[in-house]
């Protein structure tokens, strides 16, 4: 093989792992950002004492109405 080609791969192996390198970044960041936003005190202040995750309110059985058809 060739330097030249050598060189070629070379910089587009690392463009490649740049490229997955900043998706991660964005993927991980968007999930973040997420969980940030459903941990404010407005959503906290409607859950019971104890109560932690899962709750089925009215929005999400207007949803479940939505999805069976």
């Amino acid at each position: 093989m060739k330097e030249q080609d050598k060189k070629t791969d070379q910089q587009r192996r690392n463009f490649l792992r740049g490229t997955v390198a900043t998706g991660a970044g964005v993927v991980i960041t968007a999930a973040g950002a997420d969980v940030v936003v459903a941990d404010t005190p407005e959503n906290k202040a409607d859950k019971p004492a104890g109560q932690a995750g899962y709750r089925l309110s009215q929005h999400v059985l207007d949803y479940y109405k939505t999805c069976v058809r």
